[in-house]
């Protein structure tokens, strides 16, 4: 079924329903093959596996579940596994056969799983390790966004082209006061465009252009509206970048999330930090110190459980107590220690019940008192935002967002504002059969609804060089490098200091400081491990390391310099041979978003035949080349590069300027 030919809603939900499920198959599937392939500490270090824990019972939980409590020595490291999500514990080796588990809470240095069956003994244990089998809430959230659909009829009709964006009745009359004072006239134009919006706007932001700064005016105008908004992104690094704007320009911003994955400096906007100040949660916290006495006064009493009772109800067991008398071979005593336990239990369910409710007045007194709530596009759909609705739903690089996961804020909303850029990366799928996810709201809705979105043109990143090809190719020649930015060389970096070119030749060669671009070609031989799905390239890891030396032996910052390639098999042998701190070293999908002043491309693939495989994907490309703002420093093997069509241009465009290089190893 094509996404063009649907045209009701309950298609379009089946749909997309679809998708999601194979997508989370898959998804389990590579988790699998991961705990299969990589060791305890690399899964560890990746975030997906928790390791050397120790057990213990935690009691009963919702529907009868056996909850399991674990913790190690001090805090847990950082995880990506979050609450609701499907683990399997073993004793050490998974195999992938364990019982799956859900995870019920998660503290600073304990995680708590819950059963439907008995547990396996030994995660009672020690040495007890949870591997992440699959990011289950959020899977969960996008089915649950896409099924509350139907009520929202204009988010349903533009979604299937059956309408027209709205324009709002009262046109703006007074000039706007910007916030921001540093705005060019396309950014205001946007802005302008966006307010008199009734239902959707699109902010095309290409490379540099100032897109979340945009971004952040449109939040402050629609507050000063007296608009309520909620603004989310696909990633916890997008959203904290639009929190620190948004704190900038004055606004009251509540950042909704797990503390241990939000910038330390925005702390104080957190939930989790701001909602301690607040009578209710004081009130709360006195509350659950007093269930937890109740709880170590139960451990001397008996638990009523089912060998325990031998058939009676929880009412007959306190009557029986009441009258000091025994019945089905139970001896009064124990009747007496039940009967406690569960007096001491109704106590524990009413203070429960109470300091929920202290909790949950607190959180709606601070959500109330916002003028923004931001968080990820899955914890829009969390049971803290449940009871809440919006006016503006905005999402910040939405063309990393697949189609459910920015329903997911946009069901909370009546009005719906996206910024991307549909050039760069799409969202990440890994299910063959779901890859029509790789399919963007932002890009469907841009192509069907062009009246209601706009362009960003002016770029204060990029020298107008490293601009060149990315402009040309993918942004029709409509961006414009702003003039700060635009004849900016590695010449012009603050403590740099070019090499002499009489007493050291090679550095002075392989810098070029003077040239925006250099291409340095290499001819390496591509090589995978055993059993790896990933290239690597020794010759040009070399190339980069001596890129390096010259770099830090002309006094540049190890901070200024950034490391990419498209394969996680350079990254992963760069990072062994370059351990300098500051330096980053990334795969380029885990540098979209970001900038350094000197960027060292390394491509990787070198053979006979031209084969280029992942390179071909030209967005990831043009990722790559808008990360530089100063020096882009490319290597690879030209001869392998120079039958495709877009990378012979590239090379054109090196050899014909005279503001880049090509050096040959």
């Amino acid at each position: 079924m094509d996404l063009e030919e649907i045209k009701s809603i309950k298609r379009y939900q089946k749909y997309f329903k679809r998708l999601i499920d194979l997508e989370r198959e898959e998804e389990m599937m590579a988790q699998l093959n991961e705990i299969r392939v990589l060791s305890g500490p690399e899964r560890q270090r990746k975030g997906r596996a928790l390791l050397d824990l120790r057990g213990k019972d935690a009691g009963a939980g919702l529907g009868g579940t056996y909850l399991v409590r674990l913790g190690g020595r001090g805090k847990l490291p950082d995880t990506q596994i979050s609450v609701g999500d499907l683990v399997i514990l073993s004793s050490g080796n998974p195999s992938g056969r364990e019982e799956h588990a859900v995870v019920h809470e998660l503290t600073k240095g304990t995680i708590t799983v819950a059963y439907q069956t008995l547990p396996p003994h030994y995660v009672y244990g020690r040495g007890v390790r949870v591997d992440l089998f699959a990011n289950d809430v959020t899977f969960k959230r996008m089915q649950e966004a896409v099924g509350k659909l139907k009520p929202h009829q204009i988010l349903s009709d533009l979604l299937l082209f059956h309408r027209e964006p709205r324009e709002e009745n009262e046109k703006q009359q007074e000039v706007l006061t910007y916030s921001n004072s540093q705005l060019n006239s396309k950014q205001k134009f946007a802005i302008e465009k966006c307010l008199q919006s009734k239902d959707l706007f699109l902010l095309h932001g290409p490379p540099g252009t100032g897109k979340t700064t945009t971004l952040t005016e449109i939040i402050y105008q629609h507050v000063q509206a007296g608009k309520k908004v909620l603004a989310t992104a696909d990633s916890n690094t997008a959203v904290d970048n639009m929190v620190e704007k948004l704190m900038k320009s004055g606004l009251k911003v509540l950042r909704i999330g797990n503390p241990a994955r939000i910038h330390q400096e925005l702390i104080p906007v957190c939930l989790d930090y701001k909602i301690q100040n607040t009578e209710g949660f004081q009130s709360a916290t006195a509350m659950w110190n007093t269930i937890h006495e109740l709880k170590q006064d139960q451990d001397k009493f008996t638990v009523p459980n089912g060998q325990n009772k031998r058939g009676l109800s929880d009412q007959e067991i306190l009557k029986l107590s009441k009258k000091k008398a025994s019945t089905r071979g139970i001896p009064i005593q124990k009747i007496h220690r039940m009967a406690n336990w569960l007096k001491l239990q109704e106590k524990v369910n009413k203070l429960v019940e109470e300091a929920k409710k202290a909790e949950d007045e607190a959180v709606k007194q601070l959500i109330g008192q916002s003028d923004v709530v931001l968080s990820t596009n899955s914890a829009a759909g969390s049971e803290v935002l449940e009871p809440f609705s919006f006016d503006i739903s905005v999402i910040d690089e939405c063309t990393q967002s697949v189609e459910p996961s920015s329903l997911i804020a946009m069901t909370k909303a009546k009005k719906w504002i996206m910024a991307g850029d549909h050039k760069q990366l799409p969202p990440t799928v890994i299910c063959k059969e779901a890859e029509d996810l790789y399919l963007s709201l932002f890009e469907r809705w841009i192509s069907g609804y062009k009246e209601w979105s706009v362009m960003l043109e002016v770029q204060y990143r990029m020298n107008s060089e490293i601009m060149k090809f990315s402009n040309r190719s993918f942004y029709g020649g409509q961006l414009v490098a702003a003039e700060q930015a635009k004849n900016k060389t590695l010449n012009d970096l603050n403590g740099f200091m070019p090499p002499d070119e009489q007493y050291d030749p090679e550095k002075f060669k392989i810098l070029s400081s003077n040239k925006p671009i250099s291409f340095i070609n290499v001819e390496g031989k591509e090589d995978k491990k055993e059993g790896a799905y990933s290239y690597f390239n020794m010759e040009e890891a070399e190339k980069v390391k001596q890129v390096i030396e010259a770099l830090l032996f002309s006094r540049v910052f190890p901070e200024d310099i950034g490391i990419i390639s498209p394969y996680e098999g350079q990254v992963t042998l760069m990072k062994k041979m370059i351990d300098i701190e500051g330096i980053e070293i990334k795969s380029i999908d885990g540098f979209q978003g970001r900038e350094k002043e000197i960027i060292i491309l390394s491509l990787v693939r070198s053979n006979n035949k031209g084969k280029i495989g992942f390179l071909t994907d030209y967005r990831r490309l043009n990722v790559a080349l808008t990360r530089a703002k100063k020096k882009l420093i490319i290597i690879g093997n030209e001869n392998t590069l120079k039958d495709n069509k877009y990378y012979s241009a590239l090379m054109k465009q090196i050899r014909q300027s005279d503001r880049s290089v090509l050096v040959n190893d």
